[in-house]
């Protein structure tokens, strides 16, 4: 399933859309630190994220891991594999 959605630096008056898909558990658990994929902003728009260190498995819950992520110079976060499933995704 695919859909179109602006970059988020594309300040153009009519800007370029861009298709992309959502990635799958595959490819979120291939990330590694310094990685760079685009996410789907709060806004609608395409934006890119860091992962900012290993991928946490927990012992007593190996179903739901967490992705840190960086965003910016100071926003950093952990997201849910549900979350990272919902908001992560590769142009086409």
């Amino acid at each position: 399933m695919t859909k179109n959605v602006f970059v988020q630096g594309d300040r153009r008056k009519n800007p370029t859309p861009v298709a992309v898909r959502p990635m799958t558990v595959a490819e979120i658990m291939e990330l590694r630190p310094g990685s760079h994929p685009y996410i789907l902003l709060n806004n609608g728009r395409l934006g890119s994220v860091k992962i900012n260190g290993q991928i946490k498995q927990k012992v007593t819950d190996p179903d739901h891991p967490e992705i840190p992520v960086k965003y910016g110079m100071y926003e950093c976060a952990r997201l849910s594999l549900a979350e990272a499933l919902t908001r992560f995704v590769v142009r086409v």
